[in-house]
């Protein structure tokens, strides 16, 4: 699968099934894991371009299209 196939024109769509040890909901998306600040499991998400570093892969919150259950506002 190609790294773009998984994007949409705004950014790529993700669903949060976990928190990871530092409070970052994670995603998945073509075997690669993702960690995104400000959001929780069961949340779908659009994020932007994922950024690698030699650790983690993360990328920033652009919104929550369908907040999980246990989402707090």
């Amino acid at each position: 699968m190609s790294p773009h196939s998984f994007r949409s024109a705004k950014g790529l769509n993700l669903t949060i099934t976990a928190l990871n040890e530092f409070g970052y909901g994670v995603g998945q998306k073509a075997g690669q894991v993702i960690s995104v600040a400000r959001t929780v499991p069961g949340d779908q998400a659009v994020v932007g371009a994922p950024k690698t570093s030699e650790k983690w892969t993360s990328a920033e919150l652009v919104r929550v299209m369908r907040p999980g259950p246990d989402r707090v506002e």
